[in-house]
């Protein structure tokens, strides 16, 4: 009941299926929860949180804060040896650049997490870096 390093956790992940799912005030209550319990050494928390607030900062045209808060929680991400929530984070930042039409630079972060995903044997996350990728270069 009084796990704050559990629930900020939580919280950031539940804001990003917020987000997935489109409810982007809702998914911005869980964030604002998640960054104001997150332990500055609780590197899980830190860049989980980072990664959906870049995605609404995108969302919402601030894309410079959005490159700068994406980048970060994959700085954040890459200290670790998490493989696939590098390469979701990853994932997170070229959804930044999509969202601010920039297409090469979304491609190569994506080409980035599918090296991660597959390094790490997760197919599943490695499909939809693949989908991803196909999108962006059709597009």
């Amino acid at each position: 009941m009084h796990d704050s390093a559990g629930l900020s956790t939580v919280a950031a992940e539940l804001a990003d299926a917020l987000y997935v799912q489109g409810r982007y005030d809702e998914a911005k209550t869980w964030l604002d929860l998640a960054q104001k319990r997150a332990a500055s050494d609780d590197v899980s928390a830190q860049h989980s949180w980072r990664r959906t607030r870049a995605k609404l900062l995108a969302r919402a045209g601030d894309f410079r804060n959005a490159e700068s808060l994406a980048e970060e929680a994959v700085r954040i991400a890459a200290r670790t040896d998490a493989l696939s929530d590098h390469g979701a984070v990853l994932l997170d930042l070229a959804e930044v650049f999509r969202l601010a039409e920039r297409p090469a630079e979304a491609a190569d972060r994506v080409e980035e997490a599918l090296l991660l995903f597959e390094r790490k044997g997760n197919r599943v996350s490695a499909e939809v870096a693949r989908a991803m990728l196909s999108e962006l270069t059709v597009a």
